[in-house]
């Protein structure tokens, strides 16, 4: 994307910004929107949640500001990794962009279709899934410092702080959020149009994964991790608001 590429430290805080709203505003809703419902929203822990992630997001942002550009960890390409594509594409980037984006369309969907008195509570646990999965993912991302493929050219010359986000995959650690959320809580409202749905949702999420790959943004290794990364922590999370 444009803007993502030319402006990557703004396009970091808008979305910093927007899941700091979008959670506000769930928590509105929080004290009387309880009843008859599997999930279980208790104010004073999703404030807590909310004020630990946005100290996260904050500080994973001061310490991005502060890496040097030149500093990047290249791994030796063996197993799986050996099937990078060492180049980048332009057109796969995008469509993996726009595929992540649908996904986001996907789940806003399924969420407005759930009941009035389950809507809420969905929402609030599904964006701290996602919240939490960013979080994670940007904190391993700048520990690892893992070259992308696309580095891997003979000319290629390192100009942004992102050559070296290849470990993991925020693509498929934030589809594989989306889908755990919309399964885990599906239960108890498995019909055939929801089944579809969510189906639909993983193949959509396997493919955003892929795309990353034919992109030259990251080897196998990197998606596979994201991929477990965001099933894992979506899943405990909305283990934990279960009743």
């Amino acid at each position: 994307m444009f803007f993502k590429n030319k402006y990557p430290q703004v396009f970091l805080k808008v979305k910093f910004c927007f899941v700091i709203l979008m959670q506000t505003g769930m928590l509105l809703y929080t004290q009387n929107a309880n009843s008859q419902t599997n999930w279980q929203l208790q104010q004073k822990r999703e404030l807590t949640i909310a004020g630990g992630l946005s100290m996260w997001s904050a500080t994973n942002i001061f310490i991005e500001k502060k890496l040097p550009l030149q500093t990047i960890n290249r791994w030796k390409i063996q197993g799986i990794d050996k099937i990078a594509v060492l180049e980048y594409r332009p057109k796969s980037a995008l469509i993996s962009d726009g595929s992540i984006l649908a996904l986001a369309g996907v789940a806003a969907f399924w969420l407005s279709k759930q009941p009035a008195e389950q809507r809420w509570q969905k929402s609030v646990v599904m964006s701290q899934n996602l919240w939490l999965t960013w979080n994670v993912t940007q904190s391993t991302k700048m520990a690892f410092r893992r070259a992308r493929p696309y580095t891997f050219s003979p000319d290629f010359s390192m100009k942004r702080k992102d050559d070296a986000y290849s470990f993991i995959s925020g693509h498929s650690s934030m589809a594989a959020s989306f889908v755990t959320s919309m399964a885990m809580m599906n239960k108890g409202n498995m019909g055939r149009k929801n089944n579809i749905l969510i189906t639909g949702a993983g193949a959509l999420a396997l493919g955003t994964a892929a795309m990353r790959i034919s992109a030259g943004k990251h080897f196998p290794t990197d998606v596979l991790a994201g991929l477990l990364v965001g099933t894992g922590l979506s899943l405990l999370n909305t283990r934990l608001h279960e009743k």
